[in-house]
């Protein structure tokens, strides 16, 4: 559950800081982020279903 928690945390955290040379840098990260809270939902309901 850390790995994607860190990718969520860590991407936004460049997002925020405005470390991206572009948009489509900063597109880069985002996409970053929703796959690592897709991959955190389905460990959480992996869980859950146990």
């Amino acid at each position: 559950m850390r790995t994607p928690l860190n990718a969520i945390i860590g991407s936004m955290r460049l997002v925020l800081d405005d470390y991206c040379d572009d948009r489509e840098e900063e597109k880069l990260f985002l996409q970053q982020v929703y796959d690592g809270a897709i991959s955190l939902l389905e460990i959480i309901n992996d869980i859950l279903d146990l």
